[in-house]
């Protein structure tokens, strides 16, 4: 008896191994900027603040705020939502839906790293429905994988909803051939499997496939 326990026991831990393995190798990739956000030096930004200080076109000065708010994260993320609120307002005033929508989008993520998860929530839902308006199926997936992380951040009855917005992202990321956005996808639904706050819904072999799928992608 003592045996068979011992045996489940070295299962259980080598299974363990494995998967905390493939998380650090997803989270070394996703940090090291084969995601949403390319790796950018400090130079980069600056050149970026230095330009909107001299740009007067403002479609231009609307795109510069834009990217230095992607570039800014995740090192200055005040710095970035700065920039980002300012890039909305101005995509507002030019009735840029495009960027709009992508503006709400990276509010969104900026409003989870945060912890606001209703704001992230209230952004992630304004952008979904102007990117799919636009036909921006990037950022609409972009958006349906943030609602799927604030759900699965809020409560263990929102299992199904978090697992069927990332489906979703996956269907139009596959549509794109967006790659870093499937591999995002991916690596989120292995998180929702082997995630243990999900109990009658963990399943750490499934979690496991996805991982290896998100690797795939890479």
């Amino acid at each position: 008896m003592c045996a068979c326990f011992l045996k489940f026991d070295k299962q259980v831990l080598l299974h363990s191994v494995q998967l905390l393995m493939i998380r650090y190798f997803i989270f070394l990739w996703i940090f090291t900027g084969m995601f949403f956000l390319p790796a950018y030096s400090q130079n980069s930004v600056d050149s970026l603040k230095m330009e909107l200080t001299k740009n007067t076109d403002k479609k231009a000065c609307l795109i510069l705020n834009y990217e230095i708010a992607r570039q800014s994260w995740p090192d200055g993320t005040d710095s970035a939502l700065k920039y980002i609120s300012k890039a909305a307002e101005m995509a507002s005033d030019l009735c840029d839906t495009l960027y709009l929508a992508r503006s709400y989008a990276f509010s969104a993520d900026l409003n989870l790293y945060r912890g606001e998860y209703p704001l992230a929530l209230d952004y992630a839902q304004k952008g979904s429905v102007l990117a799919e308006k636009t036909g921006d199926y990037k950022t609409l997936a972009y958006t349906y994988n943030i609602m799927a992380r604030v759900y699965h951040r809020q409560s263990p009855e929102y299992f199904d909803k978090a697992v069927d917005l990332n489906t979703r992202a996956v269907i139009l990321q596959k549509q794109e051939q967006d790659h870093e956005g499937l591999a995002n996808s991916y690596a989120y639904l292995g998180d929702l499997y082997s995630d243990w706050i999900f109990e009658t819904a963990y399943n750490p072999e499934k979690g496991n496939e996805y991982y290896s799928m998100a690797l795939e992608e890479a």
